[in-house]
């Protein structure tokens, strides 16, 4: 969420600071999420329903209570059944509802949110910005709602150097638990040194001199700074020339921009 709306922020000369920040699905990615929101002086509104059952905690809120936020942001998996389906969770329902000029972000899946009611709050001029990285029916996804939004992404949220790295690891791992065979390969020795120059050296940190006046020109020196570590404009860039594709053209150029996606760090080998 930080990574687009620190630069969506600073093209329109405004600061996240002080905004309220829906976080649906506070997993792992939505912890870091409420994490780097705290930092930015901005106000996470957290819901995740089957952390609030088994918590107990009033910390996590109804999504009801998310509609008043300035940005909403998604973290969720994509699922049909059980007491919490999320499929087409963000609908008609919710965005007909949602407070006028909110920015809306879908990083977990596709299919969380409803793409026809989207585009009837786009018609409305109901939302300030739209940010997605996750689409329904990928590859072959919407041209379109792809020329609508804001920033839009080819599902690549998760392909940092470590990101995968660390996948390899968990299966080759529970490969070798299996197999009952000693590993012989070890993540630390197949990770590349961090790279000269830290960007975000010192992020999240209370010495950090950008973090504490995040103001409009703090937000757009700390965007700079974000953008150098992982240029986001230019994947929005590259999917949005498949705009004006046939839907088939579409979905060979998503997989292609998937398969030969560069290599790119994560943020946190930047903020040491």
């Amino acid at each position: 969420m930080a990574v687009a709306g620190l630069p969506l922020a600073a093209q329109r000369g405004e600061t996240l600071s002080g905004r309220r920040v829906g976080i649906v699905g506070v997993g792992h990615v939505g912890s870091l999420v409420a994490e780097k929101a705290r930092t930015l002086g901005m106000i996470p509104v957290l819901n995740d329903p089957p952390k609030a059952r088994e918590s107990g905690s009033a910390s996590y809120r109804p999504l009801d209570e998310l509609v008043g936020c300035d940005i909403v942001t998604c973290h969720t998996p994509l699922t049909f059944d059980g007491p919490d389906p999320t499929h087409g969770l963000i609908g008609e329902a919710f965005l007909s509802r949602l407070k006028h000029g909110a920015w809306l972000c879908n990083a977990g899946r596709g299919g969380v949110i409803d793409e026809a009611a989207l585009h009837r709050a786009l018609d409305a001029a109901r939302l300030g910005a739209v940010v997605l990285d996750v689409w329904e029916h990928e590859p072959s996804i919407d041209g379109r709602l792809l020329a609508r939004v804001d920033i839009g992404t080819p599902h690549i949220a998760g392909y940092s150097l470590e990101g995968k790295l660390n996948g390899t690891g968990m299966v080759y791992e529970a490969a070798c638990r299996f197999l009952g065979v000693t590993p012989s390969w070890s993540l630390a020795g197949a990770m590349p040194p961090r790279p000269a120059g830290l960007p975000l050296a010192g992020f999240g940190r209370d010495g950090d001199a950008a973090l504490r006046r995040l103001d409009r020109e703090g937000t757009a020196a700390l965007a700079a700074r974000v953008t150098a570590v992982y240029p986001i404009l230019r994947d929005v860039d590259d999917l949005r020339k498949t705009a004006e594709m046939d839907t088939a053209g579409r979905g060979r150029a998503f997989d292609q921009l998937r398969k030969t996606y560069p290599i790119r760090r994560e943020f946190s080998i930047h903020e040491r």
